[in-house]
């Protein structure tokens, strides 16, 4: 698909956040026992008033949260993926709750006041996350038995998004036809707070959320976060704002 004329000069994008700027280049990222441990922030940035432990001009970076809306997830099958190159995505291994969630967009603001979406988040439950496990696509693993790459999914358009795999369906022969991308991009521009584009629509049986993804175009991890009980309570795409701390 050539989105190049047809999309990037649509979706407005906001200004980089100089020097925080960790975007993978490659369509993996490998590491040395098999695992990417996710930020520290990945929890924290969405509290009140969350500052990253990430020194930017010599202050710390804040966060604030965006709300777009609620998701409707009726198969617990999700896909993560520009939602202007998803042809389609593949769903993680692992099923999430199903129902209506909130999505949830963590922004942070460099101390010259520029912001960028940090992490977009499905929230399943209050419940504390304790631990973070790698969203993969079937027949991988990150025991180190199978690969030790990180899995993600790329984005061309500067966007990502939250679907059910059963909304992938006619959410695609939708954005098929030139008129509604068109439509589904010029809502997106409307949909501007505090440095993040979004968008909720529904499609089919559920909706797909949409939103501005980090720096923009680049290739983006997700990860379960699990109860002390190992039950799903969030499901976080890292965006690549901010650096992930050294072992």
């Amino acid at each position: 698909m050539d989105i190049g004329n047809s999309l990037l000069g649509w979706v407005r994008r906001v200004p980089p956040l100089v020097g925080l700027l960790l975007v993978a280049a490659c369509a993996t990222a490998r590491t040395d026992n098999g695992q990417i441990p996710p930020s520290a922030m990945i929890g924290s940035a969405f509290e009140a008033g969350a500052k990253a432990r990430v020194i930017a001009d010599g202050k710390p970076v804040e966060f604030s949260t965006v709300s777009p809306g609620d998701i409707e997830i009726p198969s617990g099958r999700i896909v993560v993926c520009d939602p202007f190159a998803c042809d389609p995505g593949i769903p993680f291994t692992k099923a999430v709750p199903t129902g209506r969630f909130p999505v949830q967009l963590a922004v942070a603001r460099a101390p010259s006041g520029e912001q960028q979406v940090a992490y977009a988040r499905i929230l399943f439950s209050a419940r504390p996350a304790v631990r973070w496990e790698m969203a993969l696509p079937p027949g991988e693993s990150i025991d180190g038995s199978q690969t030790n790459y990180a899995f993600g999914f790329p984005v061309e358009s500067g966007t990502g998004s939250f679907m059910d795999a059963t909304v992938q369906e006619p959410y695609l022969a939708a954005a098929a036809d030139p008129n509604t991308k068109r439509q589904l991009i010029a809502a997106l521009n409307e949909h501007q707070t505090s440095g993040a584009t979004w968008l909720v629509r529904p499609f089919g049986p559920g909706t797909v959320a949409m939103f501005s993804t980090g720096f923009g175009d680049g290739y983006y991890i997700s990860y379960f976060g699990l109860d002390d009980a190992g039950r799903i309570v969030s499901l976080t795409t890292d965006l690549g704002v901010i650096e992930r701390p050294r072992s």
